[in-house]
């Protein structure tokens, strides 16, 4: 399934290790739970929809600010793609 979106590792770095959204929650998205868990498991014989990943983007932009507001790591800007303990380029001068 591709492309590869960001749940699983947005509730992880929230603290949020068991992830069981609401029934109005998950019409509210657009899925089942089962949709939903193939989704946060980046596992499922079709990608995430258009429509899915409207919805997701939609509800993380309200409730999420910084790295965590992106579904996808290429929508994220270069400076929120930083993870700390980690190099991401030389520093030459």
């Amino acid at each position: 399934m591709e492309p590869k979106n960001r749940l699983r590792e947005i509730f992880s770095a929230i603290g949020i290790e068991l992830i069981r959204p609401t029934d109005k929650l998950l019409e509210e998205w657009g899925m089942s739970a089962n949709r939903f868990n193939q989704l946060l498991n980046n596992k499922g014989r079709v990608s995430i929809t258009v429509a899915e990943s409207k919805n997701l983007e939609r509800w993380l932009k309200t409730h999420f600010s910084g790295a965590h507001q992106y579904l996808f790591e290429e929508d994220m800007p270069p400076h929120e793609r930083m993870v700390p303990g980690r190099q991401q380029a030389l520093a030459l001068q």
